[in-house]
């Protein structure tokens, strides 16, 4: 297809992995997406009124984080779906009541979606997306301006199915705003999606299908696979500031 000068596009990285270096999307529009469950988790974390959210690679950085405010900010994160000992809150998005993060500072360290944002550090912005902010989230991408690049993050070095999903519904929503999609990972995602999307439960279904939701169902998490479904429950757009790319990036409503 030949494209106008005029057109934008969106490309989509099926793993954290493919972003080898931050120089790869120098200049772009970020939007790391972390369905199961990272995206959810912040976008909803800041829709319960935290602060920001800070992420971090580690969770020994996440400690030396936390302890460099007064009072403390609080600790969050997992390793392998599982709250890190010593932690205030584990990666589940119903953790984040407006009760528990409203007002507060929140560090967070993850198995796959923290480590994704450390990867866009290049970017001229930087956006987290998820099937409950899909429609804000791309509304946002689009008005940024310049390559929009969909980072799925993927688990363990492969991609995953809820992640291609995520950015499928994006890819739906920026069409609206004159983004094409671009290249074949981009029409996967968007296949994906168009077989998700006949009904939620066909949506739910392959949510659970996908390794990642086999993980949290076998941590007996399955409640968030529901909550991570909920398509543009959401208005919310977090948006990290630099630095990006080392301990010290913040995350906030856009």
């Amino acid at each position: 297809m030949t494209r106008s000068r005029h057109e934008r596009s969106a490309r989509v990285w099926l793993r954290k992995e493919d972003v080898s270096s931050p120089s790869m999307l120098a200049g772009g529009v970020a939007v790391v997406i972390d369905v199961l469950r990272a995206s959810t988790t912040v976008a909803t974390a800041l829709s319960n009124g935290a602060r920001a959210v800070l992420p971090v690679a580690s969770p020994e950085e996440a400690r030396v984080r936390a302890a460099e405010a007064s009072p403390p900010r609080l600790l969050a994160g997992e390793r392998g779906a599982v709250l890190i000992q010593g932690f205030d809150l584990d990666n589940s998005p119903a953790s984040f009541s407006r009760e528990r993060v409203q007002g507060r500072e929140i560090v967070l360290t993850t198995t796959n979606g923290t480590e994704a944002l450390l990867r866009c550090g290049q970017a001229a912005s930087v956006f987290v997306g998820a099937l409950v902010n899909r429609a804000s989230a791309a509304i946002a991408a689009a008005r940024a301006g310049g390559t929009i690049h969909l980072v799925c993050c993927g688990s363990q070095g492969e991609v995953g199915l809820d992640d291609l999903l995520g950015a499928g519904a994006m890819l739906e929503s920026l069409a609206g705003e004159g983004v094409l999609p671009d290249g074949d990972p981009a029409a996967l995602a968007l296949m994906a999606w168009r077989e998700a999307k006949h009904s939620s439960a066909t949506l739910a279904r392959m949510l659970h299908e996908s390794a990642g939701g086999r993980n949290l169902a076998a941590a007996g998490l399955e409640k968030d696979i529901e909550w991570c479904a909920a398509v543009d429950s959401l208005s919310v757009v977090p948006v990290c500031t630099p630095p990006r790319d080392q301990a010290g990036g913040r995350i906030t409503r856009l």
